[in-house]
C-alpha cells in the first residue's frame, strides 16, 4: 500500500471512530427543559409583557429556539452521523480537512449555532448575546413582517443556551469542540440539574436571556427560580434524568392558570419533549416540516429555512469575529436544505 493509501485508511478509521463516539455520546446540549421551556417561561414572564403581534412573534421565536434540536439540517448529532458516511466526512474526522459542502455546513452549524468552538467560554457567551441583540429590535420581538428574522432570533436564543451548556465539565472556562462534542462526558452536560455549577450557569443563562429581551422583571422572580432549582437538585440523579421532567413541569406551571395560556406559548401536539424523545438519534424531519406544522398561522407564509439560516449567520458571524473566536472551516454559503426556495442574496 502506498503512503497516500495508508494515510487515507487512517483517516477513514479515525473518522469512523469519531462518528461512533458521537453516536454513543450525543453532542447536543441542554434538553428541551433548558432550551424551549426555559425560553418560553422567560418570554412569558417578560415585563412589560409581549402583546398582540409581538406576542405571536415571540411564540415563533421560542419554537425556533428548539428547531436546532428538532430538524436534521441543524441538529448537531444528525449532521455528524450523516457526514460520517462520506469520504469528506472521514477526512474531516481524521484530519480536520474542510472539504465538501456538507462538512462545511456541519462545522458551521456546530460552531455558530451550538457554540462548539473549542475555545474561551466567556467569549462564546459574548458572541451569542451580541447575536441575539442584533436580531432583536430594542428588546421587542423582531418585526412581525419578517418571520425569518424572528426565527433567526430563536436560533440565537438556542446559541445563548448552548454557550453555557456546552462548557466543558472538567474545564468550564472552555467550550467543547465541533464534531466531538461532549461524548467523553456522555449526556451529562445536557442536564440543567447535573451539579451545582451547572445550576449556577443555568441561572446566568436565564437572566442573560431576560436581559436580552430588555425585561423589567423583578428580582423576586429570580429568587423564586433559584429556590425551585435548589429544591429540585435534591435527589436529582442519572436514574431520574436529573429531575428534568419535574423542571419542565414547573416551568410550564409558571405560565399561569388556564389552558389558554399554555396553548398560546406551548401548543404543540405532540409536545416538544415528546418530539425530541421519539425521533431517534439521527433525525429525519426537516426544518421546513417543523415550521409548517407548528409555526403560528399568521407567520407561516413567509417562512423559509434557508432564509432563516442566512439571517442568523449575518448576525452571528460578525459577533463571533468581534469576540475573537476563530472560524474553523469556510462558511457553508453554498449549502441549501434542498426543499426550500433559495435564500435571497
Amino acid at each position: 500500500m502506498t503512503r497516500q493509501g495508508r494515510v487515507a485508511c487512517v483517516g477513514v478509521l479515525i473518522g469512523g471512530l469519531l462518528a461512533g463516539s458521537v453516536i454513543f455520546g450525543r453532542v447536543a446540549a441542554y434538553n428541551d427543559d433548558g432550551h424551549f421551556y426555559t425560553a418560553v417561561s422567560v418570554a412569558h414572564s417578560r415585563l412589560p409583557a409581549f402583546a398582540d403581534k409581538g406576542r405571536q412573534s415571540a411564540v415563533l421565536m421560542m419554537l425556533c429556539a428548539q428547531v436546532p434540536d428538532l430538524a436534521w439540517e441543524f441538529d448537531a448529532v444528525s449532521l455528524r452521523v450523516r457526514v460520517a458516511k462520506s469520504p469528506s466526512g472521514w477526512l474531516w474526522g481524521g484530519f480536520s480537512a474542510c472539504r465538501g459542502t456538507d462538512v462545511c455546513h456541519m462545522v458551521t452549524v456546530h460552531h455558530y449555532l451550538h457554540a462548539l468552538t473549542d475555545g474561551d467560554a466567556a467569549a462564546a457567551t459574548r458572541a451569542a448575546t451580541r447575536t441575539l441583540e442584533t436580531l432583536l429590535d430594542q428588546g421587542n420581538a423582531p418585526d412581525f413582517a419578517d418571520p425569518n428574522r424572528v426565527c433567526a432570533a430563536g436560533f440565537a436564543v438556542h446559541l445563548l443556551g448552548d454557550s453555557f451548556a456546552h462548557r466543558r465539565l472538567r474545564d468550564p472556562t472552555r467550550m467543547y469542540a465541533a464534531g466531538m462534542g461532549h461524548f467523553r462526558d456522555d449526556h451529562n452536560p445536557d442536564y440543567v440539574l447535573y451539579d451545582d455549577d451547572r445550576v449556577k450557569d443555568y441561572m446566568i443563562y436565564a437572566r442573560a436571556l431576560d436581559s436580552a429581551f430588555r425585561s423589567t422583571t423583578t428580582e423576586s422572580r429570580w429568587t423564586t427560580l433559584a429556590d425551585l432549582l435548589k429544591k429540585l437538585r435534591v435527589g436529582a440523579t442519572v436514574d431520574n434524568h436529573y429531575n428534568e421532567t419535574a423542571l419542565r413541569e414547573a416551568l410550564l406551571s409558571g405560565l399561569g392558570p388556564g389552558a389558554d395560556v399554555v396553548e398560546v406559548w406551548a401548543p404543540y401536539k405532540p409536545t416538544i419533549n415528546e418530539q425530541t424523545k421519539d425521533a431517534g438519534l439521527v433525525l429525519s424531519r426537516t426544518c421546513k416540516e417543523v415550521l409548517e406544522k407548528h409555526a403560528p398561522s399568521a407567520l407561516k407564509a413567509g417562512l423559509n429555512c434557508n432564509t432563516v439560516w442566512k439571517r442568523f449567520k449575518e448576525a452571528a458571524v460578525p459577533a463571533f469575529k468581534e469576540a475573537r473566536i476563530e472560524q474553523t472551516c469556510p462558511l457553508d454559503d453554498a449549502w441549501s436544505d434542498g426543499v426550500s426556495s433559495p435564500a435571497p442574496r
